[in-house]
């Protein structure tokens, strides 16, 4: 049909940018943005990559040629649970739901 979109300030939209969260573990993709844990392996491994559909209907995800990782907190471990003060930290996807003491 080659119809136009218009943005409300009556700027014509050429492009459109839709996003995924995609784990760098397993390598498995989730459309959900609001998730912390990736729903096959459970590690807190997701990144937001771009994607796109054609108008044929092939799904594409566009990953990065010089992606650098990210390297923060590998210096120093997780510290063991100190009784009495171990809050609920929720450290894989499956333990969300539990509270109190030590998740692992």
């Amino acid at each position: 049909m080659n119809l136009n979109l218009v943005h409300p300030s009556l700027a014509r939209i050429t492009q459109l940018k839709s996003w995924i969260l995609r784990c760098h573990g397993c390598f498995a993709t989730t459309k959900q943005m609001d998730r912390q844990f990736c729903p096959s392996c459970g590690q807190p491994t997701l990144l937001r990559a771009s994607c796109s559909t054609d108008q044929h209907g092939v799904f594409t995800i566009h990953l990065k040629k010089n992606f650098q990782w990210n390297k923060r907190g590998n210096v120093y471990s997780v510290p063991k649970p100190v009784h009495g003060t171990a809050g609920a930290r929720v450290r894989r996807g499956r333990a969300a739901g539990r509270t109190g003491g030590a998740v692992g």
